[in-house]
């Protein structure tokens, strides 16, 4: 039956090329310089952190030679993007990293942003206003889709900066130092005593005698008394220490005794950051409003760890999303475990794509990028439960005006072309070839279907693989079909996301007309959002797009993503657990078991990044030695849900070398639909046989 699938798929794509071809061509526009800037800084909704802290807290949980402070070297420790200097010196806006945002509490949505006045100096930003309420307001920082969603590559010893690729980022890692370096300082009377000398600290003369009163109360309100625990809190840095080597077993069991007590003692948590708050920015009590209590709180549940549940280590370039989001928005009583991450992918190709997620299972960008918001750090300002436990008010400081023209701008970003845009050199005769393996192999499942769907019949449909033919790791699929309190999580979330929504357009006066135009549904149709079954039927007997010929009954999939511009999108398969094409077209049991993020120089060979322990900053380790000391860039396909099997045996493997290398070549040059592209030179065509061949134009 799968073969059948197969053959059928594969035919069917072959034959209608040219007819695809020559149908609705929309050419992308590209990023003007001002554009890029807002992409790269526009809020989601989700800041949560204080801007003040974040440009004076020091980084205590990951030590690095040339960093002391939390913005010092984000690039270096976590993979986060700087921006080009010519943009940074054109504005004044402290966040000069690709994805971080900042925003002003208590506004209305059109003036919460802080880059909107990009003649603000960082000091005024950094301090106390009053906002056009009359209210206290404090600039807080956080990220936005670009954070993840664009990427540095290292390609022939040049650096290319690539809007919508997969960010070769630590983005736990990145928030873990910002909450652990927070906890460390409020716990730890040396450190606290610096903080207030760096923000020259209006309260009493003595900051020794108030950084001492502070954290011996905090310590007694946490339980974490006698001090040698926190010693070796502050020792072992929550889970790094001064060399980069993590700590021993011992000190990992006592780091995660003192992030149970903080979850433990959350409201306590909460209790001391609002005080921490208030000195940092002089504030009295009334100045405290509904809206920093609720981020305080925010930041309070994320400091600690919930002892029941299981985190894996995502490490570099993806994340539990969904785990993380479900938990915040849905599952509030019973969190599931956090073991399903899924590789960052590509967010390129997002006007004309009928669905969304490895398992295609939305339509709606905007509901995605809602529920992203949220779990990145916005909150429900005036949060209450009914008697069935839901939200019944759903005002929220979400930006959905910006998360509108957040998905507009990406509507904007082209497919990189490998060989044409960075002038890398390729072989005519080895891509032709390798062209013609494509088209046997590949085009079946990761071409675009044979018709457009949607409303107006222009939106590519991408094929939904059965996961008991690809026999790729279920554990993303098994984690988001939990139901939550008897419901399932496709109905509770999209409630959630869709209640928020109704809300803020009812806030801020937006009519349907403008719905309908914001969110395309002249193009896109109404949104749904589906569980991760193929062929499932809504109760109108509306099938969500899907380009599939499931067997009768149940069986969840990944989508086969179009392959062009792939070469950017390391590493592979949905969870990440292959480093390069090449391993990936190999048989499972060529794969490494272990490889090494966190390196952006380019294999051009193996299309993927470098991944060997010679990525490393240190020299002649074992792939065994390398995880301990490197945990975070480890990864360990035999871990929980990091299996790299399946997408192998005849119809994926492709087994001699030669092959493997000629099709290599060709998806350096392999053309996007022609929805995400725009007029590039030809380097290859079909003749009337249907056989590849070199052009030259």
């Amino acid at each position: 039956g799968a073969e059948k699938i197969f053959e059928d798929a594969r035919n069917a794509r072959l034959e209608s090329e040219a007819k695809i071809d020559g149908g609705h061509v929309h050419f992308p526009d590209g990023l003007s310089g001002s554009e890029a800037f807002g992409l790269w800084h526009l809020s989601e909704g989700s800041e949560v952190f204080p801007v003040k802290w974040f440009l004076n807290l020091r980084s205590l949980t990951l030590k690095n030679p040339s960093s002391d402070y939390l913005q010092e070297n984000l690039d270096k420790k976590f993979g986060v993007l700087v921006e080009n200097s010519e943009i940074a010196k054109s504005h004044s806006y402290p966040m000069k990293w690709i994805g971080l945002t900042a925003t002003w509490t208590d506004e209305d949505a059109d003036k919460r942003d802080v880059h909107q006045d990009s003649s603000l100096p960082t000091a005024a930003i950094a301090e106390m206003t009053t906002n056009s309420k009359g209210m206290k307001s404090v600039a807080m920082t956080g990220v936005n889709c670009t954070f993840c969603h664009s990427t540095q590559i290292n390609i022939m010893g040049q650096a290319r900066m690539i809007d919508g690729a997969p960010n070769m980022l630590n983005i736990r890692g990145f928030f873990e130092d910002e909450f652990g370096s927070l906890a460390q300082t409020m716990l730890t009377k040396k450190y606290l005593k610096e903080y207030l000398d760096k923000i020259d600290y209006k309260g009493p003369k003595d900051n020794e005698k108030t950084a001492t009163d502070f954290s011996n109360r905090f310590r007694k309100a946490l339980q974490l008394l006698p001090d040698h625990l926190t010693n070796n809190f502050i020792s072992a840095a929550l889970s790094k220490v001064e060399d980069h080597t993590y700590p021993t077993l011992l000190e990992n069991k006592k780091i995660d005794f003192i992030k149970k007590m903080f979850f433990k003692h959350r409201d306590q948590t909460e209790k001391f950051l609002v005080q921490f708050l208030k000195m940092t920015y002089g504030m009295k009590d009334e100045d405290v409003s509904n809206e920093l209590h609720l981020r305080m709180h925010w930041l309070a549940v994320s400091i600690g760890a919930d002892p029941s549940i299981v985190s894996m280590n995502d490490g570099y370039a993806r994340t539990d999303a969904f785990g993380r989001i479900a938990n915040l928005v849905a599952r509030f009583d019973h969190p599931i475990d956090l073991t399903g991450s899924a590789s960052v992918p590509p967010s390129w190709n997002i006007k004309y794509r009928s669905m969304f997620h490895w398992n295609s299972n939305t339509n709606s960008v905007v509901m995605r990028n809602l529920g992203q918001s949220f779990g990145l750090g916005a909150i429900l300002l005036h949060p209450g439960k009914t008697d069935d436990d839901a939200p019944i008010d759903f005002d929220s400081t979400a930006n959905l005006r910006n998360i509108l023209k957040l998905e507009k701008l990406f509507y904007k970003v082209q497919i990189p072309q490998m060989a044409i845009d960075y002038q890398v050199p390729v072989d005519a005769t080895k891509y032709v070839a390798g062209c013609n393996i494509y088209r046997a192999k590949c085009i079946g499942c990761h071409g675009a279907s044979t018709e457009r769907v949607g409303p107006t019949k222009e939106l590519i449909d991408y094929h939904v693989v059965d996961v008991e033919y690809v026999k790729t790791n279920q554990q993303y699929l098994i984690n988001q079909s939990t139901l939550v309190n008897g419901v399932p999580f496709r109905k509770a979330l999209f409630k959630f996301t869709g209640s928020v929504k109704k809300y803020f357009y009812t806030k801020n006066n937006v009519s349907e007309q403008e719905q309908i135009e914001e969110e395309h549904r002249d193009l896109r149709g109404n949104e749904r959002f589906r569980d991760t079954y193929l062929g499932e039927k809504n109760n109108t007997g509306y099938e969500a797009y899907l380009n599939t010929k499931a067997k009768p009954g149940n069986h969840p999939g990944y989508v086969a993503r179009p392959l062009a511009g792939v070469w950017a999108t390391a590493p592979y398969l949905h969870n990440g657990s292959v480093s390069t094409i090449y391993d990936l077209l190999a048989p499972e049991s060529e794969r490494p078991r272990y490889f090494f993020t966190g390196s952006r120089d380019y294999d051009l060979d193996k299309l993927g990044y470098k991944s060997g322990v010679e990525v490393l900053p240190v020299r002649g380790l074992t792939e065994a030695q390398a995880c301990k000391k490197f945990p975070d860039r480890c990864f360990d396909t035999q871990a929980l849900g990091n299996s790299s099997r399946g997408h192998s045996g005849p119809h994926f493997t492709v087994a001699d070398p030669k092959d493997r290398a000629n099709l290599i070549e060709f998806l350096k040059v392999l053309r996007p639909d022609p929805e995400y592209s725009r007029h590039i030179p030809l380097l290859y065509s079909i003749d009337a046989a249907g056989s590849c061949m070199a052009v030259k134009e």
